[in-house]
């Protein structure tokens, strides 16, 4: 058991009660009590979620070291998607009891199946159109009057597709210095090393952009100019 607390980082708290340790404390017991027999495969039940955003965050990387130290395969169910992502190597996303996608952090993120996946994992902008040719290159036209210039090699004229963009994907500046869609800010959160924008497009659309505290800050009813590689854009279902 010595080494099982050792693991966990409790190897001074062998002698006291459960009463008398915190909720993160009494957590690390029961991971230590399930390790110490050395099982083939360790079960966690939403293994953080009693403890604050701070405390949390430390736990996960603790969490993630000690999976790699005992080499224990671990399937772990949980809620919250930044967890998810952070200490998996592979993840199933459930939808009423059937999988609606499994795969590495990076590949569900970047490669969602579907809206409800993408919607799941992080704010993202999804249009709906229908695939134009023109000029030798593929155009989406999207339903609220905007045109995507698309790499999507199954793509043909006429088809019907929807595709996501995320937020930090997308660049926005002053309209007098970069080329893009125009539009007008009305709404922005300061989240320390990013900011949150709401902008409204020409045409009525509101997209999420989130930009970096380094760029130039703007604010409400500011005019500004929003712009995306063609690579970004990510097919959900066509």
């Amino acid at each position: 058991m010595k080494t099982a607390l050792d693991r966990v980082k409790l190897s001074g708290y062998a002698a006291r009660k459960p009463a008398a340790l915190s909720g993160g404390q009494q957590q690390r017991v029961a991971l230590a009590r399930a390790i110490v027999f050395q099982p083939s495969i360790l079960l966690l039940d939403e293994p953080l979620g009693a403890l604050d955003k701070n405390l949390r965050e430390e736990r996960q990387f603790e969490l993630r070291e000690l999976q790699k130290t005992i080499g224990i395969t671990t399937i772990m169910v949980t809620h919250d998607q930044e967890e998810a992502m952070s200490l998996s190597d592979r993840i199933a996303v459930f939808k009423s009891g059937r999988i609606e996608q499994v795969g590495d952090p990076r590949a569900i993120y970047t490669k969602p199946v579907n809206e409800f996946i993408a919607n799941f994992f992080g704010a993202n902008n999804i249009f709906r159109g229908t695939v134009k040719k023109r000029n030798g290159a593929m155009v989406l036209s999207a339903e609220d009057g905007i045109d995507l210039d698309i790499v999507e090699p199954t793509a043909s004229d006429g088809n019907f597709l929807e595709v996501m963009i995320r937020p930090e994907c997308i660049s926005v500046g002053k309209p007098e210095q970069a080329a893009g869609v125009r539009g007008e800010v009305v709404g922005s959160v300061y989240l320390g090393s990013t900011v949150r924008y709401r902008v409204r497009l020409q045409g009525g659309r509101v997209l999420d952009v989130k930009a970096t505290d380094t760029q130039v800050v703007f604010s409400e009813r500011d005019q500004v100019s929003v712009s995306w590689s063609p690579t970004e854009l990510k097919v959900l279902s066509s």
